[in-house]
């Protein structure tokens, strides 16, 4: 569900929670992510964490 919000691949999402551009956690096999989170990122700011 991230990946489409921000209209990008789920490939990408994970690449930005790899190199911490996005803040995510793990429940299981699954990232959690806030949406408030996506907005800062489809905002375009730098690590705001």
């Amino acid at each position: 569900m991230g990946a489409a919000y921000l209209s990008v691949s789920p490939r990408t999402l994970r690449r930005f929670i790899a190199h911490q551009q996005l803040a995510a956690y793990r429940v299981g096999r699954q990232w959690r992510v806030r949406i408030i989170d996506l907005d800062q990122v489809a905002k375009g700011t730098d690590r705001y964490w």
